[in-house]
């Protein structure tokens, strides 16, 4: 038997990031200097919360004891994965210290962390994929549909990563029968 397992809430289109409703005092997570961030910000229109703006791409499970470290006494009331995968995974990671809701926003058109029940970080220099577990999952996923409002060329692009991402999994060894119908 196989399962699917998905964030509890999905908000999705061209507006999810202005129309979600975020909690006041969430810790904000990503990789992003505060000029890029701070656009992103300003689109969801978020209100009363913290910033953690120093994941580095390839995350460690030093990031993640860096966010724990410096916010779990300020009790943030949700964690927000803002960014690609790194920015999120240490969200994931996180998240078991905090108890609080996990909220993954993608800003990037990646491997589709925001969906999954893995986690990948570094422990001692080495990358290391963690899951599936069902901590990893986000309670809500806030998506703004790219394809939209990106240019012909990207749409292009974003087609053959697809393509790229399909096909790795259709050589997978461990290949389920739900991967083999994409």
């Amino acid at each position: 038997m196989h399962t699917v397992r998905i964030p509890k809430v999905i908000q999705f289109g061209k507006d999810a990031l202005s129309e979600a409703e975020y909690p006041k005092n969430a810790l904000v997570v990503t990789t992003a200097p505060p000029e890029l961030s701070g656009k992103w910000l300003d689109r969801m229109g978020i209100q009363d919360y913290m910033l953690f703006d120093k994941v580095k791409p390839e995350p460690s499970i030093n990031d993640v004891n860096a966010v724990i470290s410096e916010y779990k006494g300020k009790n943030p009331s949700a964690l927000i994965g803002l960014g690609g995968g790194s920015s999120m995974d240490v969200v994931k990671y996180a998240s078991a210290e905090f108890g609080v809701e996990k909220i993954l926003i993608p800003t990037t058109f990646g491997t589709g962390a925001e969906m999954t029940t893995y986690c990948v970080l570094k422990f001692d220099g080495k990358k290391k994929l963690l899951g599936p577990e069902e901590r990893f999952l986000a309670d809500r996923a806030i998506v703004k549909i790219l394809c939209v409002t990106l240019a012909r060329k990207q749409q292009k692009d974003m087609i053959v990563n697809l393509e790229m991402t399909l096909q790795e999994h259709y050589a997978n060894k461990r290949l389920t029968c739900y991967m083999m119908q994409l």
